[in-house]
């Protein structure tokens, strides 16, 4: 019994680390392309986040009203 337990710890100790060590391979490797594709073009701009929105639009607010009106009428069942 204690033969079979100490080979199963083994085999998960060497399962879980040859896991850890590619994993570990594949964010280098993917570091390195990255770091590479970066050099071929350096004048991409980086995306920021949108604009934010206006704060009172008139129609986004009435559509709104009108979609949650819909759903209270309709008992709020999905089709």
């Amino acid at each position: 019994m204690a033969e079979s337990l100490e080979t199963g710890l083994v085999l998960m100790a060497a399962g879980m680390g040859t896991v850890f060590a590619l994993l570990t391979m594949l964010v280098w490797m993917v570091r390195g392309v990255s770091k590479i594709c970066r050099s071929f073009d350096p004048q991409t701009p980086v995306v920021g986040p949108p604009p934010p929105a206006a704060a009172t639009n008139d129609e986004l607010i009435t559509v709104i009203g009108a979609a949650i009106s819909a759903f209270k009428r309709d008992g709020g069942s999905s089709r």
